[in-house]
């Protein structure tokens, strides 16, 4: 069951990538007969939120709004348009901070256009949000997705994040690609870096874990994937990955 009385009311989507190891922009790759950017916007929908915030580029924004009207009709819309994709996506998150409608101390979720999750998934995140600064979804187990490619997480007992990086040689979860934060502490942890021009969200969510602000969200056991290659497309559609998609299409409703 899903507790929608506890599920932030506000997401925000990052989407201002080019997605060059995949050969276009991940917002609007289609898999399995829709844009890529309809399934987070489609699974935070069914578990309450209520107004969403895109962040993409410019070539990309009408697509997206038209993409987002198909299932987003009653829903709050707004799409930001990243005029610096090449700052990364920690400044895509920034813009956020700033043009979204996300009020100061306001927890909400924080989707990788290019993860695909069920709802439940999302619940376990915002149950494990309760009086937290930031939160990140993280897997033990991580079975669909290239563990090298990934963004680990090394977390104490008490469930804060000390250290996290693709590289890290000890790790105890995996990043899911969905996470929680205040947006306050966003644009605090900027403040903390110094203010960068380029600036990716994992050096954001490393300052956080720097000064013990950084939680996990343990979700290990929920089917996700991240999609980053055409063999992960693939293997999405076609092969060992499919429990994914077809976990998400039957919470969604989608039967193509």
């Amino acid at each position: 069951m899903v507790y929608l009385a506890l599920l932030p009311r506000i997401a925000v989507i990052l989407a201002a990538g080019s997605g060059t190891r995949i050969g276009c922009p991940k917002a609007v790759l289609e898999v399995h007969g829709y844009p890529l950017i309809l399934y987070p916007l489609a699974v935070l929908s069914i578990v309450g939120v209520e107004s969403f915030c895109i962040i993409t580029r410019r070539d990309l924004a009408s697509r997206i709004k038209e993409y987002a009207s198909r299932i987003l009709d009653l829903y709050d819309l707004t799409v930001v348009v990243n005029n610096e994709p090449e700052r990364e996506n920690g400044f895509s998150l920034l813009l956020a901070a700033h043009e979204c409608p996300w009020s100061l101390y306001e927890l909400a979720f924080i989707s990788m256009v290019d993860h695909i999750y069920p709802p439940l998934l999302a619940q376990r995140v915002a149950m494990t949000s309760s009086n937290r600064y930031y939160v990140i979804g993280g897997d033990r187990e991580a079975v669909y997705v290239d563990v090298e490619e990934a963004t680990k997480l090394l977390a104490d007992a008490s469930m804060s994040i000390v250290k996290l990086g693709k590289n890290i040689s000890r790790w105890t979860h995996i990043d899911t690609g969905l996470h929680l934060a205040r947006r306050f502490v966003v644009e605090y942890s900027y403040e903390l870096l110094g203010r960068p021009y380029r600036v990716a969200l994992n050096d954001l969510t490393s300052t956080l874990a720097r000064h013990n602000m950084l939680y996990l969200a343990d979700v290990s056991g929920i089917p996700w994937k991240d999609i980053d290659t055409r063999e992960d497309l693939e293997s999405i559609e076609r092969g060992s990955s499919r429990i994914v998609l077809d976990t998400v299409r039957e919470w969604i409703g989608w039967r193509r």
